[in-house]
């Protein structure tokens, strides 16, 4: 996912479109947050948090 919103910002960019380079942000954004996501239910599942 990185790698999609580094592509798409840069396509956003030479093609002078806000949107698009908007769009990347909220991909990295998403990519953050299954990242966290996965962190906390390993760490439930390795602690037994509930």
């Amino acid at each position: 996912m990185p790698v999609l919103s580094a592509a798409q910002r840069r396509a956003g960019r030479e093609l002078g479109s806000a949107s698009a380079v908007a769009d990347s942000k909220q991909t990295l954004l998403c990519t953050y947050l299954s990242a966290a996501l996965l962190v906390g239910l390993v760490a439930g599942a390795v602690f037994g948090w509930s």
